[in-house]
């Protein structure tokens, strides 16, 4: 989302364990790629943005949390 709410693109990754990502000794570290562009297909500005990360477990437990980050080029 850029600063004023405006959504940028939805990244969504499914995997049913840990054989599609990079594991370590805490469980799974999952890479979701990402080009750098909006839903249409254009670059984005410099600025800061808000990620949302939403992940739900095995147990049906969710964790939910907002980030921000810069872009800078």
């Amino acid at each position: 989302f850029s600063i004023n709410g405006y959504k940028i693109i939805s990244l969504n990754k499914s995997i049913d364990d840990c054989n599609e990502s990079f594991s370590n000794d805490n469980g799974c570290l999952i890479k979701i790629n990402w080009n750098g562009k909006d839903v249409n297909g254009d670059k984005i500005a410099n600025g800061t943005y808000f990620y949302q990360i939403k992940a739900n477990t095995i147990n049906n437990l969710t964790f939910e949390k907002i980030y921000k980050i810069a872009k800078i080029e």
